[in-house]
Formats: C-alpha cells, sequence, structure tokens
C-alpha cells in the first residue's frame, strides 16, 4: 500500500547560494549563527551555502524571522522574498507587533 501525502505549500523560492550567503553577510553572522537561527546543523547550512542541496524555503523563512527576532536587522523589504504570504506584512509595517503589555486605554 503506498501512502500519499499532502504537499505542503511552498513558502517561496529556495535561494541561490550567493543569495543565501548574502543574507547571512548582511545580518553579520556567522555560518553556525545561522544554523542556530534555523534550527539545522552547520553542515547543513554548508550544503545550501556549497549548492549541494538547496535550502528549503520555510527554514530561510525561519532564518529571516530570527534575524528580526534577534535584532540582527529591522524588518524591511528584504523580507519579501523569503516570507510566506501571512508574513510579508511585517516587511512593509517596519516593526513587528509589541510583545510588551497593552497600554491602559485612554478616556
Amino acid at each position: 500500500m503506498t501512502s500519499r501525502r499532502a504537499a505542503r505549500p511552498a513558502h517561496g523560492p529556495s535561494p541561490e547560494p550567493a543569495e543565501l550567503r548574502a543574507l547571512i553577510e548582511a545580518a553579520g553572522i556567522t555560518q553556525a549563527r545561522a544554523a542556530d537561527l534555523a534550527r539545522v546543523s552547520l553542515r547543513t547550512v554548508q550544503q545550501w551555502l556549497g549548492g549541494g542541496t538547496p535550502a528549503p524555503p520555510a527554514a530561510v523563512e525561519l532564518l529571516c524571522l530570527a534575524i528580526v527576532a534577534e535584532g540582527l536587522r529591522p524588518p524591511g523589504p528584504w523580507l519579501v522574498p523569503w516570507a510566506s504570504p501571512a508574513l510579508r506584512a511585517l516587511a512593509y509595517r517596519g516593526s513587528p507587533p509589541s510583545a510588551g503589555p497593552a497600554s491602559p486605554a485612554t478616556p
């Protein structure tokens, strides 16, 4: 019996190795830090950068969001190619929503 798995929607294209390298360099992080942020091994990032394995769009999106969350780079249009449609608004909004307590309503 053959099992069928539902296809997951792609969040965007897999970046070319040079694009991924530029993304990592623009954030000012090492390959090891990029691996930590993307929740993959250093070897995996090296394979992506070497062109041996394409970087999954979801992993690149996670890396981009982690870069913003860590304050390494502010949100902006650079996120658009790597973010899912639901997260692209962050690129145009300019800043992530506040995680702090809500301010009291003014009368």
